[in-house]
C-alpha cells in the first residue's frame, strides 16, 4: 500500500502538552522510508513537528534522500519550528545570511527536493520565534537563492504588512516575477515565476493570434 500513496498527513495535533523533537537521526530514517517505499508520494504534511537538527555547515546532510523523492511537489510545515544554532560566521569569506540560510532544514528542502511546487511556512517559527523583518528577510532570500522548479507558490499566514513586502520585494528579483495573493482569511500567497517562461507564454500567444 505505501508504494501507491500520494498524500501522507503527519501532523501533530496541538492538543499535546508536549512538541516532538526530530533530530537528524530520526530525520533521515524518515526520508529514507518516503525516498524508498513512498516513491508516489506527491503531498506531504508536517505540520507542528520541531526540528532539533545538527547541520553540516556545507548544507547538503539530507541531499541524497530529498533528491530521490521525485513526486514530492506540495509540502506544509505549518506551525514548524526549527530550533538552529547561532551563527558565528566561521567563514570569512561568505555572507552571514547564506551561512544562516545553510544551517537550516529549509534550505535542504528547497534545493534538493526536485520537483517542490508549493510550500506552506504558515506559524514557520525558528528558535521559537515568529516572523518579524529580519528572519523574513533571511526565509525569503534562502528561497530566492536556491528556488529550482518554476513556477513556485509559498504561503505565510497573519504576516505584518513590512514582513509581507520583504517576502515580495525579495523573491521579485531577476529572473523572477512575482504574483502576490491574498488567501482565504490572513494568508499571502506569492507565485513565483520565470521571466524567460513568461515571455515565452506571450509569444505562443502571439503565434495563435
Amino acid at each position: 500500500m505505501r508504494d501507491t500513496l500520494t498524500s501522507l498527513d503527519l501532523s501533530i495535533s496541538k492538543s499535546r502538552s508536549r512538541s516532538i523533537q526530530v533530530d537528524n537521526i530520526s530525520l533521515r530514517r524518515f526520508f529514507g522510508i518516503i525516498a524508498n517505499d513512498m516513491k508516489q508520494l506527491v503531498e506531504l504534511k508536517l505540520c507542528n513537528w520541531e526540528f532539533c537538527l545538527q547541520l553540516k555547515e556545507s548544507g547538503n546532510d539530507f541531499e541524497s534522500l530529498l533528491h530521490s523523492c521525485k513526486k514530492l511537489k506540495k509540502l506544509q510545515l505549518e506551525s514548524v519550528n526549527e530550533s538552529i544554532p547561532e551563527v558565528t560566521g566561521s567563514s570569512k569569506n561568505e555572507n552571514p545570511s547564506h551561512l544562516w540560510c545553510k544551517s537550516t532544514f529549509l534550505h535542504q528542502l528547497v534545493s534538493f527536493t526536485p520537483n517542490l511546487e508549493e510550500l506552506s511556512l504558515c506559524y514557520y517559527k525558528v528558535n521559537h520565534s515568529n516572523i518579524d523583518s529580519d528572519l523574513a528577510q533571511k526565509i525569503s532570500q534562502c528561497i530566492y537563492r536556491h528556488l529550482h522548479n518554476i513556477p513556485f507558490r509559498v504561503k505565510f499566514f497573519n504576516i505584518s504588512q513590512d514582513v509581507d513586502n520583504i517576502i515580495y520585494q525579495t523573491l521579485k528579483k531577476p529572473p523572477y516575477k512575482v504574483k502576490r495573493t491574498d488567501g482565504p482569511s490572513l494568508f499571502k500567497i506569492y507565485k513565483v515565476r520565470s521571466v524567460l517562461n513568461i515571455m515565452k507564454s506571450i509569444n505562443k500567444l502571439n503565434d495563435f493570434g
